[in-house]
């Protein structure tokens, strides 16, 4: 039982070394946002006041209802954004790990970069 339980926790840390490599491989690309995905990166943003992951997903769904956009194009953008590309990790989970504020931050340097240079 116990050496079951070890090959477990083996498994799922070579899993989670394998995605830190992958993200760490990463190269963020710039993304040119229209107005519409503006407002929605912002909203989410805004939402974003909770510490808990379960809560951090939810908005998405209502956001995205809102403006009548699929929520998966919506998480699409955010992973888009946050990881260079289109799906990742649960997004409550990861932007926890990642911080609030750090996922806060990135995610409006996308927006404030497009404003910038004059994008609308």
């Amino acid at each position: 039982m116990i050496k079951a339980a070890e090959e477990k926790l083996k498994r799922k840390i070579q899993l989670a070394l394998n995605w830190s490599r992958d993200l760490q491989a990463i190269e963020r690309k710039t993304i040119d946002l229209n107005k519409m995905e503006r407002q929605l990166v912002t909203e989410f943003v805004d939402s974003l006041s909770t510490r808990d992951p379960k809560q951090i997903q939810y908005p998405v769904f209502e956001i995205a209802r809102k403006h009548s956009v699929e929520p998966k194009d919506l998480f699409r953008l955010l992973y888009m954004i946050l990881l260079g590309t289109e799906s990742g990790p649960r997004l409550g989970p990861y932007l926890i790990d990642l911080g609030i504020e750090k996922a806060k931050q990135t995610l409006l340097s996308s927006i404030c970069e497009q404003e910038s240079s004059g994008q609308k």
